[in-house]
């Protein structure tokens, strides 16, 4: 510490502003490409995106390089007298004399640059061969920037910073492979270091890892070819002594129309890819375009006026940021251990940098066996190894946008069907009317292929039955303010005759629902909108606003009666509290939340139906499902750290109406939808095309029985 401390003292102002430019940009970016997606994912092509990026990153090197070429001109510099394979570059000294220089009778007087002159020095400046090797390297670019929109479509940015920040064992591997680096002893032990403390931040004791192993396994897939990349350009960029601005012409030159062709085949084999300029009309798109352009230029300064440990503490700054602010903005839950874990995996960072392997001799250093496999393939063949490279970076890129395709099979009659399972193929949904309106359920029903069963909530919805009927696929609860009584009614019925459902999304008919968008949704867990409106919140006192005063007043008795008693007995699965003794007594207790839309997993059934029939039965139910959900995370979550309710990103509130296109196909949830309107059949169109993905008809559910059988 003290030693780092002297290094800050005596550095120099422009590291310190390298180095904040750099955190801001880093933290800035996180922010950026989480905050423009929508409903998780992104309303522009991200292929687009980086093709535009690309763009006005060869706009800025050709800056680059005109400034420095000028300055060569001014100088009375030429462009180089190797021609390195073309024939249109001056080879006598006084044939300098005859190209368009203003001034320049001789090399080294000065000149004016000109667009002639311009060109000439561009041409020559670098070799046939490494034009293709950097083909080659904005290939792995395309990668790299297409696998990073994938990893923040599954998973938060502190998390994504936190497992590159440690990442070093496969940068020392690609090292040691590629160009035959060595690691030291004490490198070697900071990069297990490095490991325990990333496994530490991602494993909560009782719940498991925060993602799924395929969101690690894309982050260190991206790691891994941004290493690769990095190494690769080192590589080019010492071999030969060219301006860094010419290769970075090259590269994004390449890069640009890699992409805009990656954009193209994506397209064609999905016809749903947005348009190359669509969404871009969107602030949150356009600030990814430009944090992209601007985080090279960072890093780079950096390591011009800083040196790696200052990078490396700034971006250990950047990542700590991260992880805070994704608590906040994207409801990411850090277990007890992240903050631990998170200091040991920079301190190991730290230890790697500060100490590295003693150099080698000049006569013992190789390139490695993979690079020299590379370089030698590349001079024998360099125009077909780019081509090889190119079909596969292509066939990468339509796997990562369009990932259903390798899912359809040709059945005997020639058609084409999709062998995709529905993520609520094992839930009930319940839709619940206010009012009877039977002429609605034809268009409800279209939700029942991706169901177990539907169940339809509507008073007269049976008319030869009497008012409290009910069954698993229908109810005619006539209380408008408390749909909780006959959602407990059907849990019960579902926990003693149906042993394969697991769990129940509720939702108003005039709420929408996408159901193959749900895809990756922890159905163990309970769910709820927490944007829009009333949020869900918890709060001891009764605030002092308009929102049901009178009523919030019969919560806190009802609350005061719950935690009296004790729950239902729930099997031990090693994560949730079997038999807590009583309900659990926070001071924040009460809850309200807009509750149109939410889902609670069989898990959780006994509690819901417990706290229903003992004590909310006639709670308003903005208030008591809220309360209802608070009561039982608390209660059977087994540290105060953990927590069963996720965040359930929906358009709208509890009160909105009318959404706008793009809201309907840019949310997978939301409130309201007048089912009579030409929106609503932009959203029943896509909702029968994604039938066809599940390979079932809207006559029938999955289990074979459907609400409209016993329709009167």
């Amino acid at each position: 510490m003290p030693l780092f401390l002297g290094r800050l003292a005596s550095a120099n102002r422009a590291a310190y502003l390298a180095a904040l430019c750099l955190v801001a940009i880093q933290v800035g970016i996180g922010i950026v490409m989480k905050t423009a997606q929508s409903s998780g994912g992104y309303r522009f092509s991200p292929t687009a995106s980086v093709a535009i990026s690309e763009f006005f990153k060869w706009l800025l090197s050709v800056a680059f390089f005109a400034w420095e070429c000028t300055i060569r001109a001014q100088q009375g510099t030429p462009p180089k007298s190797e021609t390195r394979g073309y024939s249109v570059i001056p080879r006598d000294d006084h044939e300098f004399d005859d190209i368009d220089v203003v001034g320049a009778t001789k090399p080294n007087r000065p000149a004016r640059l000109t667009i002639r002159l311009y060109w000439q020095y561009i041409r020559s400046e670098i070799t046939a061969r490494t034009r293709w090797e950097l083909c080659n390297l904005a290939l792995l670019y395309v990668l790299v920037n297409n696998t990073i929109f994938a990893c923040y479509n599954e998973a938060d940015p502190g998390t994504i910073a936190l497992v590159k920040s440690s990442g070093t064992v496969i940068t020392a591997l690609v090292m040691i492979g590629t160009i035959g680096a060595s690691v030291s002893r004490m490198q070697w032990l900071a990069i297990a270091l490095q490991l325990c403390g990333l496994l530490v931040t991602q494993y909560t004791p009782g719940s498991g890892t925060t993602y799924t192993p395929f969101t690690y396994m894309l982050i260190m897939f991206h790691v891994f070819l941004g290493a690769l990349a990095g190494v690769y350009n080192q590589v080019l960029l010492q071999r030969e002594s060219c301006s860094m601005h010419a290769n970075n012409m090259t590269l994004y030159a390449a890069g640009t129309l890699f992409n805009l062709v990656g954009h193209l085949l994506v397209r064609l084999v999905s016809p749903e890819e947005p348009t190359f300029f669509h969404g871009f009309d969107r602030l949150g798109a356009i600030l990814v375009i430009v944090s992209n352009v601007f985080v090279g230029l960072a890093i780079t300064a950096v390591y011009k006026y800083a040196d790696a440990v200052i990078k490396c503490f700034a971006t250990a700054l950047a990542t700590g940021i991260l992880l805070y602010v994704s608590t906040i903005l994207f409801h990411t839950h850090l277990g007890f251990l992240a903050v631990p874990g998170t200091l040991l995996v920079f301190i190991a960072s730290w230890i790697y940098i500060r100490n590295p392997p003693p150099p080698r001799p000049a006569e013992s250093k190789s390139a490695g066996r993979c690079s020299s496999s590379f370089a030698a393939t590349m001079g024998r063949w360099p125009k077909t190894s780019v081509l090889g490279a190119f079909l596969q970076t292509m066939l990468v890129v339509i796997l990562l946008w369009v990932p259903d395709i390798t899912l359809r099979e040709e059945d005997d009659d020639g058609s084409h069907s999709v062998l995709l399972d529905s993520p609520f193929r094992n839930t009930v949904a319940f839709v619940r009317w206010n009012h009877a309106i039977p002429e609605r359920i034809p268009a409800i029903m279209k939700y029942d292929p991706f169901f177990h069963t539907m169940h339809l909530s509507m008073r007269d919805s049976v008319k030869s039955e009497p008012e409290n009927f009910l069954n698993m696929t229908h109810d005619q609860h006539v209380n408008t303010g408390h749909p909780q009584e006959p959602v407990a009614k059907t849990m019960k019925l579902i926990l003693e005759h149906e042993p394969d459902v697991d769990g129940m999304l509720f939702f108003h008919f005039d709420a929408w629902v996408t159901p193959m968008e749900f895809m990756g949704m922890d159905m163990t867990r309970m769910a709820i909108p927490m944007d829009g409106g009333p949020n869900f919140r918890c709060y001891e006192t009764i605030p002092t606003d308009k929102w049901e005063h009178a009523q919030q007043e019969d919560l806190f008795t009802a609350v005061g009666r719950a935690v009296r008693l004790q729950p239902p007995e729930l099997p031990d699965d090693g994560e949730v509290v079997p038999s807590p003794r009583r309900y659990s007594k926070e001071k924040r207790a009460g809850c309200r939340g807009w509750s149109d839309i939410y889902y609670i997993p069989r898990r959780f059934f006994a509690d819901y139906i417990f706290l229903v029939e003992r004590v909310f039965h006639d709670t308003f139910h903005e208030m008591s499902v809220a309360t209802m959900m608070h009561m039982i995370d608390r209660t059977r979550s087994r540290t105060p750290f953990t927590s069963f309710i996720d965040p359930m990103p929906c358009w709208g509130s509890c009160c909105s109406k009318n959404p706008s296109e793009d809201a309907l196909l840019w949310h997978r949830c939301g409130h309201k939808l007048d089912l009579r309107s030409d929106r609503a059949k932009l959203h029943w169109d896509r909702i029968d095309a994604a039938a066809f993905q599940v390979n079932r008809t809207n006559s029938g559910g999955v289990n074979g029985t459907t609400a409209r059988d016993i329709l009167v």
